[in-house]
C-alpha cells in the first residue's frame, strides 16, 4: 500500500527546540490567539513538538508568559 502514514513526524524528522524558540512559538502564539485563547497544546503543534516537549522546558502557560514579558 504505497507506505504511507499518518500521525506525528518522528523524533528525527522534528525540529530540535531549546526554551527560547519555544518562548518565541509561544509569544507568537499568544499575540495571534490572546493568552486565555492559547494553549499549550497550540504552542507545541506552532513548534512541530509535543506538549510533553514543552512541558520539559516550562512547567505552565503562566510560566511561558512571565518569560515573554520578561523579556521584553
Amino acid at each position: 500500500m504505497g507506505g504511507w502514514t499518518v500521525g506525528r513526524p518522528s523524533a528525527k524528522e522534528r525540529r530540535p527546540y531549546n526554551s527560547d524558540a519555544i518562548l518565541d512559538v509561544a509569544v507568537r502564539v499568544f499575540l495571534e490567539r490572546g493568552y486565555d485563547g492559547a494553549s499549550l497544546d497550540d504552542v507545541a503543534r506552532a513548534a512541530g513538538i509535543t506538549k510533553a516537549s514543552v512541558y520539559y522546558h516550562v512547567s505552565s502557560k503562566e510560566e511561558l508568559l512571565e518569560r515573554g514579558v520578561g523579556r521584553a
